[in-house]
């Protein structure tokens, strides 16, 4: 037979269970029973409240992980629409229709070398070796075959319906460009360091070296050419409108080059131009500055 300290020790939750069901026992208990029932009563509500917080928090938790894959889901799937039937409807590629040699487009600076049936997305730069050449057609009906070479940056391709607006960059090399004929809300522009060439339907070249030297040859219609200035004219516009209008008019002027001209711009003569336009604008508006302050002495 078991004595009474040993009885206590031996104690279970299912016995408890059984004791507290049987509350009147409690009464003719001894003592240091009563203290020990009520000293491991304790300790198990302790333990029943811990499992429930632990289970409340791995409810939570469960809750916040499923959102928080649902939302990556969604990210992800607008990601992949976006890139794969947004841009190739809307924002459109172009596509490699020949290539003589090895051509390459640029992806996260990695060479990815090109064949025909390609699609380039915009934002691409493409690459061509020494003796190799890439035709790529633009649009509808416009190419551009790119020497060897040479580096341009696919900087727009935008196509919806009749609409096209292509911006191109080139680095370094030379490309020619047979430009179809474009609605009036298209355009086709090509930039170097020194200039922009614009047109809406003509063939062309345009050479880049590596001094920044640009030479522009028309070999039928017309093209529009302006040189890369960048002139402050906060001040001026500030100070008066209609002379802000008539510098702006001036720096933005499109000289038109037409069949057979040949136009050569370096990177050097522009930022040349560009600093006396500068000094120029500035003498500008210190003059009208103190004119302003004369009249106001006067009157």
């Amino acid at each position: 037979m078991l004595s009474k300290k040993d009885w206590i020790k031996r104690l279970d939750e299912d016995t408890l269970k059984l004791l507290f069901s049987k509350q009147n026992v409690l009464k003719d208990m001894p003592e240091k029973l009563k203290i020990k029932l009520s000293y491991m009563a304790e300790n198990y509500n302790k333990l029943h409240s811990q499992k429930k917080v632990k289970t409340k928090s791995l409810k939570l938790l469960s809750r916040y992980a499923f959102t928080l894959s649902l939302i990556t889901i969604i990210t992800l799937g607008t990601f992949y629409f976006y890139q794969n039937f947004y841009i190739t409807k809307y924002r459109s590629t172009c596509q490699v229709t020949e290539v003589n040699g090895n051509a390459y487009r640029l992806f996260f600076t990695k060479p990815v070398l090109l064949k025909p049936d390609d699609r380039i997305k915009e934002k691409s730069t493409v690459n061509t070796d020494k003796d190799s050449f890439l035709n790529l057609k633009i649009g509808e009906n416009t190419h551009a075959l790119i020497d060897e070479n040479s580096e341009i940056k696919l900087t727009k391709l935008y196509k919806k319906k009749q609409t096209e607006n292509t911006e191109l960059y080139l680095k370094a090399g030379e490309t020619e460009f047979q430009v179809s004929k474009l609605t009036k809300n298209s355009t086709f522009k090509v930039q170097t360091a020194a200039l922009s060439a614009n047109t809406l339907g003509t063939r062309f070249t345009v050479k880049e070296t590596l001094n920044h030297l640009t030479t522009v040859q028309i070999h039928e219609g017309k093209v529009h050419i302006k040189l890369n200035m960048k002139i402050p004219l906060k001040k001026l516009r500030k100070i008066n409108i209609d002379l802000y209008n008539q510098v702006k008019a001036i720096i933005n002027q499109l000289n038109m080059i037409l069949i057979n001209q040949e136009v050569q711009v370096s990177l050097k003569q522009v930022k040349q131009l560009e600093k006396e336009m500068k000094n120029l604008v500035e003498n500008l508006e210190k003059s009208i500055n103190e004119n302003k302050n004369n009249q106001l002495k006067i009157n």
